[in-house]
């Protein structure tokens, strides 16, 4: 409308330009039809109006176009925000302590948030918020907890947290954070067995008070404190645990900062062990390849736990005691003639080993001893008609030697036939035809070998035979 406007202003000054130049005569006619020129240039107007439309549409718009501009975008986000929501408010009271696992956030929850991002920042530093975590990959992203388990102990923390969601914008207020100071986690280093309980040793903390020992039995849900007053050190041992009953045990360690006695972070999933009872020794005596242990299986063990028998050794008169071996099934094991010598004395044990808990317990001290002396070493036998001769090789250790004899199907007597220091034997009194056996046994003041029968097994010696008696005479 406005290009209309301007091209009928030029015309109209066109036409009075034409009118000043004509004639007096003629502008007098034209004078004299005022009206109708006046009604000519109206038409004329008029009649230019309709090419002035025939320009393009569009220019109307170039008069709103800078202002549609704006708007748009403006029109645009409003849209989108109806359709997402308004942005997400921020979360509220926040808070932030020691706890399982590390430093706990809690906050309050917010309408329409599907998931929640943590932001750290060391306290006082000026740094700037970072985030450290998030609920998202957690079993329920909206949860309104969340474990920080980064911190660094000893170091003072602010926490904050930012609402999230896929369909709105998220939000955090930067003036509403909690504040923390980082109590690490003690490590448990060993849970030992000891005579007296169990004794847990854990790696220290710098600047803390002390430390709280907690417990957990097999059966029980919760920890409880065992300790009434905090621990200095890095070690304790827990003396009522010294009833030995064969029960699964957690334990975990809680620090106390020294600053302002804040309790620190804490494991509740402990560290496993066990209590086990020392395995009752039954009999250790000389075999015929070794020294021969037994003891009693434990009783009593827990579902799920497995154990194993270790057997231990020292020298008569130190203090070093050695696993010489295991076993899983048994209750017996062999210390093999090889590895101990005759003559000398030793005591042995057994303490049982659980598996999964890598739990040792302990063995009774001093154990069962024993002076070990080896099986004599039998030579091949020589006879004659009214004799039989055995020797064997000297045993060390051994003061003196018991002779055993027996015949086939009888058991070897309780008493011997001879006892000497000498290493051979010579039985006169033999029947000629009667296969015999013998054995020899080692003995010292301390302690008896096994038999040594002679060969491999029992052997019979070989028949003497003599002319069979003269039959008298039949009568008539």
């Amino acid at each position: 409308m406005r290009n209309l406007g301007k091209r009928s202003l030029a015309l109209f000054l066109s036409l009075l330009m034409i009118i000043s130049l004509v004639p007096t005569s003629f502008a007098d006619d034209v004078t004299a039809e005022p009206a109708d020129e006046a009604v000519s240039f109206e038409e004329a107007v008029v009649e230019e109006e309709p090419a002035a439309e025939a320009e393009p549409a569009e220019e109307p718009a170039e008069e709103t176009a800078e202002e549609i501009v704006v708007a748009e975008p403006v029109e645009e986000e409003a849209t989108n925000d109806a359709a997402l929501g308004t942005t997400l408010a921020a979360p509220t009271n926040v808070k932030a302590e020691n706890s399982d696992g590390g430093i706990k956030i809690t906050w309050d929850y917010v309408t329409d948030a599907e998931y929640y991002t943590i932001l750290r920042r060391v306290s006082g530093s000026g740094s700037n918020w970072e985030p450290c975590g998030n609920t998202k990959n957690l079993y329920d992203g909206t949860a309104t907890t969340y474990v920080d388990n980064g911190a660094s102990h000893n170091v003072k923390y602010d926490y904050t947290v930012k609402s999230a969601s896929s369909s709105a914008s998220g939000k955090y207020d930067g003036t509403v954070y909690a504040t923390v100071t980082c109590i690490g986690i003690p490590e448990i280093t060993a849970a030992e067995n000891t005579t007296k309980g169990i004794k847990l040793t854990w790696n220290g903390l710098s600047n803390v008070a002390g430390y709280y020992v907690y417990r957990r039995l097999e059966g029980e849900s919760d920890y409880t404190q065992i300790t009434a007053t905090k621990v200095t050190g890095t070690s304790y041992e827990d003396t009522t645990m010294s009833a030995k009953t064969n029960v699964f045990c957690w334990y975990y360690v809680r620090a106390i900062s020294q600053a302002d006695a804040i309790l620190g972070c804490y494991d509740s999933k402990g560290t496993q062990t066990i209590d086990l009872a020392a395995p009752e020794m039954t009999s250790v005596v000389n075999g015929q390849t070794g020294v021969d242990i037994t003891w009693q299986a434990l009783t009593s063990v827990p579902a799920g736990a497995s154990i194993v028998y270790r057997v231990y050794r020292k020298v008569s008169g130190t203090n070093v005691w050695t696993q010489i071996g295991s076993t899983t099934s048994e209750t017996s094991y062999t210390d093999k003639t090889g590895s101990v010598t005759s003559g000398t004395t030793y005591s042995y044990a057994v303490a049982a080993y659980e598996k999964y808990t890598a739990t040792e317990g302990q063995h009774k001290d001093p154990g069962l001893s024993i002076q070990y002396l080896a099986v004599p070493a039998l030579g091949t036998p020589s006879w004659n008609e009214n004799s039989i001769t055995i020797t064997w090789g000297a045993v060390g250790g051994a003061t003196s030697y018991d002779v055993y004899r027996r015949v086939d199907g009888e058991e070897w007597p309780a008493t011997p036939i001879k006892q000497t220091s000498d290493t051979s034997f010579t039985d006169t009194e033999i029947t000629p035809g009667v296969d015999y056996y013998y054995a020899v046994v080692a003995r010292s003041v301390y302690a008896e070998s096994a038999k040594a029968i002679v060969g491999t097994e029992a052997v019979a010696l070989p028949q003497f035979s003599t002319p069979s008696p003269m039959k008298k005479p039949a009568l008539n």
